[in-house]
């Protein structure tokens, strides 16, 4: 009897371990700026030698990993964790799909994309912003393709920059992640002279937005040095329902329905009920040209007000 409890114990034992194995950290990144393929910048070899499910850390500022080569498909396996201010860059020739993103796991994570593709459809988390800690997103150029994007933890940040890149997902959500979770959100569009690239949401996908009440905050900020004088889509929102909340701030002031932004010389407004593609329903968020008889009222407010002062 004695012998076959121990028998079991020991079986117990190694598939604690094997489960352990399975969940627990792949491989660590110890080199500073170099590329992800590179094996003698992995603690165990590099993306080349893993077999098997687990989580692969980017953990300190000195981490600067290019990924410029492939394609590497971790989608089914493979959760990726940033924090201690690492960073990973996406370039031209970067093909990389990963099954779960933690960016900024109570600490400071980043990532650059300029080109390239980034795949996190795997499951339902990629987390710019997690635990308590700050995601920075800025993408340029390349694809960013994922199934559920939340912006929280303490902050999480996605930052575009022109219309040269792709972003889709199936879910999106600000400020919360959809775990009971909350913070602050925020959506950085760097408008250029043609525009700036849309976040685009599935047909029948879902866009949760500042549910957190007072726990949880949504920013909208938007810049230009020049800026076309036409509507410009923000987020493209499906088919989804229409939105009854609005962000908390643009650039630091209302966001509100209507809310107006001089950008590079025009004058937009806000709106979160544009018809965008070819759903036609009336859910996006867009700056939008007054028409001339609108702007003819706003300027004769600025001069009202004017008078007043």
């Amino acid at each position: 009897m004695m012998k076959r409890l121990n028998l079991l114990l020991a079986v117990l034992g190694v598939c604690i371990l094997a489960g352990n194995a399975y969940a627990g950290t792949i491989d660590v990144w110890t080199g500073t700026a170099g590329n992800f393929s590179d094996g003698t910048n992995w603690q165990n070899g590099g993306p080349s030698a893993w077999t098997n499910g687990g989580e692969i850390e980017f953990n300190t500022a000195a981490t600067d990993a290019t990924v410029n080569d492939g394609p590497w498909d971790f989608s089914s396996t493979m959760s990726f964790e940033f924090w201690g201010g690492a960073t990973m860059r996406i370039a031209d020739g970067g093909n990389l799909k990963v099954r779960k993103l933690y960016l900024g796991t109570g600490g400071v994570g980043n990532i650059i994309q300029t080109g390239g593709y980034l795949n996190v459809r795997g499951s339902d988390d990629c987390h710019i912003g997690h635990n308590g800690g700050e995601g920075n997103y800025t993408i340029s150029g390349g694809t960013f393709d994922v199934k559920k994007l939340s912006l929280s933890g303490a902050t999480g940040t996605l930052t575009v920059i022109g219309d040269a890149a792709t972003i889709m997902m199936n879910r999106l959500y600000l400020g919360s992640d959809r775990s009971g979770n909350y913070g602050t959100g925020t959506l950085e569009f760097q408008i250029g002279a043609t525009g700036v690239s849309p976040l685009v949401i599935d047909a029948g996908g879902e866009f949760h937005f500042d549910e957190g009440g007072a726990s949880s905050t949504v920013n909208l900020l938007l810049s230009a040095t020049a800026a076309p004088a036409a509507d410009i889509v923000l987020i493209n929102n499906g088919d989804n329902v229409t939105l009854v909340t609005t962000f908390d701030t643009l650039n630091g002031g209302s966001a509100a329905e209507g809310a107006t932004v001089l950008l590079g010389g025009n004058t937009y407004k806000l709106t979160y009920a544009y018809a965008a593609g070819v759903d036609a329903v009336a859910n996006d968020i867009a700056l939008v040209v007054p028409e001339p008889a609108t702007l003819g009222l706003l300027s004769l407010g600025l001069i009202a007000i004017r008078r007043r002062r």
